[in-house]
């Protein structure tokens, strides 16, 4: 039997409520608690999954094997870069950061501190909430256009 891990999440907003519900109902997990600088928004969170609220950030981190963040995307790279240098295991909502520099960065201290180091797609969640799971027809091609401002400036990874 695969071990169980403490996992932790960091955000209350709805990305993490779809992400609090699958931790609560795997058997690979021990869904530990959350952190949001949102308390309010954070606690009930918490009272629907009966986990604990954690005031900062470290006291999640030590109280985890691994952290799913999912608080907004400016804020990836702050939240994700000390899990790191703390050993914690991690899944990024999408985007890891928000430029080149800061996801090496994050890629070389995964791999200095042994850590996995994943990136979260939901958007078959997106789908679920717009109802396209009910439709009682099976598609013939699906075409999804993703419309947001030009990447930042493309910088070639050197290896």
């Amino acid at each position: 039997m695969a071990s169980v891990l403490k996992v932790g999440l960091v955000g209350a907003g709805s990305f993490a409520g779809y992400h609090a519900q699958k931790l609560q109902t795997s058997k690979y997990s021990d869904f530990k608690g959350i952190f949001d600088v949102n308390y309010a928004r954070a606690k009930v969170l918490c009272e629907q999954h009966k986990v604990m609220w954690y005031e900062t950030l470290d006291e999640l981190a030590d109280n985890c094997d691994a952290v799913i963040v999912a608080c907004p995307a400016s804020l990836h790279y702050t939240v994700a870069e000390p899990l790191l240098k703390r050993g914690c295991h991690l899944l990024v909502e999408k985007p890891l950061a928000l430029n080149q520099k800061h996801a090496d960065r994050l890629v070389i201290l995964a791999e200095q501190n042994t850590c996995i180091l994943q990136v979260g797609h939901q958007e078959r969640v997106v789908c679920r909430a717009f109802g396209l799971f009910d439709i009682n027809e099976r598609p013939l091609s699906v075409e999804i256009v993703r419309t947001n401002p030009p990447p930042l400036k493309q910088s070639k990874r050197t290896a």
